[in-house]
């Protein structure tokens, strides 16, 4: 592996300019390792970074003078400068994740891609002289930036791409997509006498989501939709998941299962499959079949509309939405007769999480903006150095993985060559209480020890000072030993880690919350024999690189 060294690279940022703090980053950073900003496209240039993901190459190709992509430069998303960044060497440029929206296209050496209504024959060698793409603003920074395109020799300039490869982490996550790994639910997600991930399943019903069990693989769909937008069955596929959530909500174990597996055969097309014919030709029944050509034929889906708007189905949505009421609770209120939260908290018998749950109902609702995240951290963080300087947060989930706003806070908490025991030690008899008598947190929701003590969680609310609105907030105890697992298993998304999971499955060995193991041993129905080796368990890259594949950003886990 090259040592990462970008001398010689000189590169067109797409949009070109250092106006958004993020870009400014981005571009000190390339020219920190030698890279050279070209503030217009010359002979020099060798790569296009695309810094938006939601750029396809038609809009990327408006950005240049003569509205084509040129030939020569490799044209790569800012992925590629993160894994480069963080991996410490460049990263061959051919992986499917790092490709921009719609390159197939320009696959071809040589070949270029026009933006729509201009001529494709456009001579792009006579426009390169006289105009340019904007020009970047001067950033706050003593970073001189070279604008100018550099003369030296160009050995850094890749080799015109072939084919697109995919590593096998992509092809695991395509296999899940697809229905592969369900015994995953059983066994690898957690600790071994199943408390933990029943209070996983707990925490997915205070979000008002269906646990996975439940959902028949839900994690599937909570993805950030980009590659699912590149298959022209896109839309289809978006109604027949809602369609499929819907019967989740009313407690159907079987109908959601064939509405994904109609969704996996969907994603495979390369087509738009327009008629139940097509459909039934590429292994769909024939009831979903007809659903997909009314989809397509006439832009309605009435089944939809009908659950929809069935009375019942809202109430189910509703009643799901209570922390600690799950789909089998707000089926049985629905049984007793209750149509509304009022009626709920006046009637049912609730228990105390509950009663939280329906007072503070709108409150937990609501998205958490990234900045109030990083509030409520700030204050978790002070009572941690209060108690012990050693002791850290990261904090996970949706925020770790860039999200503008968050469901819940996570917070996980560790500390350099501790043990669980602690850690916990410290949060439940110093922290907790001393956060809870400054009045920031406000209830506990759960407390668990779990009967091996390799992991601890502490669910709950919190509001910052002066506010009368309450959020979610989890403190997630990790031993030092295993932090590098843990990161993994607490930032998500559910998609991604089912399919590390999955892929680490086909390797002969086991990865959950606690670490990467080897030789674990099976018996009938996958019952787990012995724990297996410990491969690696706190360096989360290193559990990448065991697994043979590249390391992913936190940002790159929304698939």
């Amino acid at each position: 592996m090259a040592a990462l060294q970008l001398a010689n690279a000189s590169s067109v940022f797409v949009p070109n300019n250092d106006d958004d703090s993020g870009a400014r980053i981005r571009i000190h950073q390339s020219i920190q390792y030698g890279a050279q900003w070209a503030h217009k496209f010359c002979e020099e240039v060798t790569h296009i970074i695309v810094t938006q993901d939601d750029l396809d190459v038609t809009v990327v190709a408006k950005s240049f003078p003569s509205k084509q992509i040129p030939k020569g430069p490799v044209l790569l998303r800012q992925k590629w400068l993160f894994e480069c960044w963080k991996s410490g060497f460049l990263v061959e440029t051919h992986w499917r994740r790092f490709q921009v929206l719609g390159s197939d296209a320009i696959r071809e050496p040589g070949r270029s891609i026009a933006a729509p209504g201009i001529d494709r024959r456009a001579n792009i060698q006579g426009s390169r002289a006289d105009k340019s793409l904007p020009i970047a603003n001067e950033p706050d920074s003593n970073v001189q930036l070279r604008r100018e395109c550099g003369t030296g020799p160009k050995t850094l300039k890749p080799k015109p791409e072939g084919n697109i490869d995919e590593d096998p982490l992509d092809i695991a996550i395509k296999d899940v997509q697809n229905g592969a790994g369900q015994h995953l639910d059983s066994d690898d997600s957690g600790s071994d006498d199943g408390a933990e991930s029943q209070l996983v399943l707990n925490k997915e019903h205070s979000n008002g989501r269906v646990p996975e069990k439940a959902a028949g693989f839900l994690c599937m769909e909570s993805h950030d939709g980009k590659t699912q937008s590149e298959n022209p069955n896109a839309e289809t596929m978006q109604k027949l998941q809602e369609m499929a959530k819907s019967y989740d909500r009313t407690g159907d174990r079987w109908r959601p299962r064939a509405f994904r597996q109609a969704i996996g055969k969907l994603r495979k097309q390369s087509e738009l499959i327009r008629t139940s014919h097509q459909a039934r030709a590429v292994g769909i029944g024939e009831s979903i079949a007809l659903q997909i050509e009314e989809i397509v034929s006439t832009g309605k889906y009435r089944r939809f509309e009908y659950a929809h708007n069935d009375p019942r189905n809202q109430i189910v949505k509703l009643f799901m939405g209570v922390y600690g009421a799950g789909e089998t609770t707000a089926q049985k209120w629905i049984a007793q007769g209750y149509r509304c939260l009022a009626e709920v908290y006046e009637k049912a018998d609730l228990n105390a999480n509950q009663r939280v749950g329906i007072e503070h109902y709108d409150d937990f609702q609501q998205r958490i903006p990234r900045s109030e995240v990083e509030q409520h951290a700030a204050i978790v963080e002070k009572a941690l150095k209060a108690a012990d300087p050693n002791l850290q947060l990261i904090i996970g989930g949706s925020y770790r993985r860039g999200s503008k706003d968050s469901g819940d806070i996570d917070c996980i908490i560790f500390m350099p060559e501790a043990g669980i025991s602690h850690i916990r030690s410290l949060m439940l008899d110093g922290v907790i209480p001393g956060l809870m008598v400054q009045g920031f947190l406000k209830v506990a929701l759960a407390s668990g020890h779990f009967s091996n003590d390799d992991s601890s969680k502490w669910h709950g609310a919190s509001a910052l000072p002066g506010s009368n609105v309450w959020r979610r907030i989890d403190f997630l105890f990790v031993p030092w030993a295993e932090l590098g697992a843990a990161l993994i298993y607490f930032t998500g998304n559910d998609l991604f880690n089912r399919s590390i999971r999955f892929l680490a499955g086909k390797k002969q060995m086991r990865l959950n919350q606690h670490g990467l193991f080897k030789d674990v041993m099976r018996g009938r129905g996958r019952q787990r024999i012995n724990d297996g080796t410990l491969l690696e368990g706190h360096d989360e890259k290193r559990i990448f690189e065991i697994l043979g594949v590249p390391y992913r950003l936190p940002e790159e886990r929304n698939v």
